[in-house]
């Protein structure tokens, strides 16, 4: 089973990479005014709710893997991100079904505060800030700085779930305009 995750946790590492370039690629041309490369504009605005619905799918099926089958038991912080990328499969599948497109502002919204969550969760992991909101606790430590895992140096899954709630936001940034608002 460690193998497996391992080799699991290496996918998602070397993924949440190229997507963190991807993401500071695209802020980059929100700031500059630019648009994205026309293949890449047309898929997003063609396949937006589509593509938002497979990464929240995703990052939620990567979180029950995280916690279900390799026994990394999820913390408080863990639990409110979660709570805020569950629903966006919801959200997006039946804005899909319903073919809805006004579910932005919501999506929005849950993106942005799971964002917040996950950026004070690594903050915690990396000493930066110390007051964590765990009861759970790992050999006298507060199971919100335990991690599991680093990858690359910085990868743990607090950042897997800011890189899946921003590359949504970047989607649906993008699906409207390929000029930045």
């Amino acid at each position: 089973m460690a193998d497996l995750t391992s080799t699991i946790t290496y996918i998602l590492s070397i993924g949440t990479i190229i997507v963190d370039l991807f993401i500071i690629f695209a802020i980059f041309l929100i700031l500059i005014k630019e648009k994205l490369p026309d293949f890449i504009d047309n898929l997003i605005k063609k396949f937006w709710l589509y593509i938002a619905f497979i990464i929240s799918l995703g990052a939620s099926l990567a979180s029950f893997y995280y916690s279900e089958i390799a026994k990394f038991e999820p913390c408080t912080l863990c639990w409110y991100q979660r709570s805020f990328m569950f629903p966006l499969v919801f959200l997006f599948g039946m804005a899909i079904y319903k073919k809805e497109v006004l579910i932005k502002p919501y999506a929005k919204l849950m993106c942005i505060i799971g964002s917040l969550i996950a950026i004070y969760h690594y903050l915690l992991q990396i000493g930066v800030t110390t007051i964590a909101p765990c009861t759970l606790t790992v050999g006298g430590v507060s199971a919100c700085v335990q991690r599991p895992f680093v990858a690359f140096g910085y990868i743990t899954i607090p950042i897997m779930s800011l890189t899946s709630f921003l590359l949504i936001l970047v989607i649906l940034k993008f699906s409207d305009t390929s000029k930045s608002e």
